[in-house]
């Protein structure tokens, strides 16, 4: 059955407005579309939802049971002014309440940094939220399409790998000889894995961890343990001429941190040595 935004409350339209200077012309992502996140934010049992918009504010919808939602946007302190592209529910701080983490692009190639970060609302547990993800260190200024959380190492932390795209180094029907398709010159386009330190911060460790650089036209991104040996696996699928991209898990991070750890219980042993061959391959 179809009901109506007058029958559940919902009303969230993302509303893409157009001129002459502002269109698919300029800005070939302009329809790419924004997110919707669906969980439980307050515990109660229902399916809380929480939609991004990008010329629009983003919009939490409280369920109320019965297929009724309640706009708590506001009050939330939820409400966004940045070209929104993505949400994501996660405990980030394990207290056992889902926060948000919503992904942000620009407006055109031409947005600045700033306007770009970010954002994570931090459930405070009485259906308010506070922004912090500078806090965190992930208020990321690329052009991020969507974000997944794993733990890649196995500390039983989630990490954070971001999902970006290009519009910077897009030209319609651009063509060169990188083995890898249509190279991505601007590192706010590059995929970043940030590591969960544990502590309430996060480190972006994506080179050392073997995520690739200039490549960056992402439009969808899914963790799954492909070769089934138990460690998360990423796959990403990209827009434009480069090919997609999946990382296996080698699992040298989970190694690296039990013998750290050992390092640490018997100080007599040798500092381990990092291996040449990246976490991912």
């Amino acid at each position: 059955m179809l009901l109506s935004p007058a029958q559940t409350g919902v009303t969230f339209a993302n509303t893409i407005t157009t001129n002459d200077s502002f269109n698919i012309q300029s800005n070939v992502y302009i329809y790419n579309g924004a997110g919707v996140a669906a969980e439980d934010v307050d515990n109660d049992g229902l399916p809380d939802l929480f939609f991004s918009g990008n010329m629009v504010s983003s919009r939490l919808y409280l369920n109320k049971g019965h297929m009724q939602f309640e706009d708590i946007t506001e009050r939330a302190g939820v409400k966004t002014n940045r070209w929104c592209t993505g949400a994501t529910m996660v405990d980030i701080n394990n207290d056992g309440l889902l926060d948000i983490y919503v992904s942000v692009s620009g407006p055109g190639a031409g947005s600045k940094g700033a306007d770009r970060a970010n954002l994570l609302f931090i459930n405070n547990g009485d259906h308010t939220f506070t922004e912090a993800a500078r806090q965190y260190g992930v208020a990321d200024t690329g052009f991020t399409t969507h974000a997944v959380f794993l733990d890649y190492n196995g500390d039983g932390y989630l990490d954070l790998f971001l999902l970006n795209n290009s519009p910077q180094d897009f030209a319609r029907g651009a063509a060169d000889l990188h083995p890898l398709g249509v190279r991505s010159e601007s590192s706010e386009g590059w995929n970043t894995l940030y590591r969960n330190n544990g502590n309430g911060t996060f480190t972006d460790v994506s080179r050392e961890a073997g995520i690739l650089r200039q490549i960056g036209y992402g439009l969808g991104v899914v963790v799954a343990d492909v070769n089934r040996d138990g460690r998360p696996d990423i796959y990403v699928s990209n827009d434009v001429s480069p090919n997609d991209v999946l990382y296996i898990n080698t699992g040298h991070a989970a190694r690296r941190r039990r013998a750290a750890q050992a390092h640490e219980r018997l100080p007599h042993l040798r500092p381990p040595q990092r291996p040449a061959a990246p976490r991912f391959s």
